[in-house]
């Protein structure tokens, strides 16, 4: 090889060289943005993770809550019930105290009005009697 063809075989590799650096150089930024965005996927997955338990023990309680809720609402109902019961107990109850009281009542009118018949018979008996003697007396 005669030193011409030496010169282009270096000038050449020298440029063969500066854009294989040159290409190095572009892997090892490409390289670095994938790491920078791999770092930033990492954090993120953990922020969804954390988030994802958050939200599971958050849906734990609530599921707690619910039942708990779920066993006021049917002992409110059960009470609710017996105390529609009860009420309609102490209203049959009533009804029929007032009934028998009404009945009372009925009982004494009518027996006052016959008491005040009787009054009535008895006092035109005797002013007939005492009409009856005051004629035989004059």
């Amino acid at each position: 090889m005669n030193h011409e063809e030496m010169e282009r075989a270096i000038e050449f590799l020298l440029e063969h060289d500066s854009r294989f650096n040159e290409a190095i150089d572009r892997i090892k930024e490409s390289i670095d943005r994938l790491t920078a965005a791999q770092e930033k996927t990492s954090v993120n997955i953990q922020e969804l993770t954390d988030a994802q338990a958050r939200t599971a023990n958050d849906l734990h309680l609530l599921t707690g809550k619910m039942l708990e809720l779920g066993e006021i609402v049917a002992r409110s109902e059960e009470q609710a019930e017996a105390d529609r019961r009860d009420s309609r107990e102490s209203i049959n109850s009533l009804r029929e105290e007032m009934r028998d009281g009404f009945n009372k009542l009925i009982l004494g009118n009518e027996v006052t009005r016959d008491l005040a018949q009787d009054v009535a018979r008895l006092a035109i008996a005797t002013s007939q009697r005492v009409t009856g003697i005051e004629s035989k007396l004059e």
